[in-house]
């Protein structure tokens, strides 16, 4: 198993993440080429697999709901499976 690097940021940390959208459980899977990897039910489409994931990830991280929508933003480049996470 590898070792997920977190990145620090002037705005907070950032955790990289895989995401593999579509999956058939919405779940942490584990670590992937230095990211955790995490796998959504829902589909890569107007960005709904981003908020699945931001969900498992409060979910796993035991981060209240209230909390949810302020917790990460996005990073990444459209239509690519792999993202920053941002503390903010």
């Amino acid at each position: 198993m590898g070792v997920i690097e977190l990145v620090i940021h002037p705005d907070g940390v950032i955790l990289p993440v895989r995401a593999a959208p579509g999956s058939r459980v919405s779940a942490v899977r584990g670590e992937q080429n230095g990211a955790l990897k995490v796998a959504v039910t829902q589909v890569a489409e107007k960005g709904k697999a981003n908020r699945a994931v931001i969900d498992v990830l409060c979910k796993s991280l035991r981060l209240r709901v209230v909390v949810q929508v302020a917790v990460a933003e996005v990073v990444t480049l459209p239509k690519s499976h792999d993202f920053g996470y941002q503390n903010v």
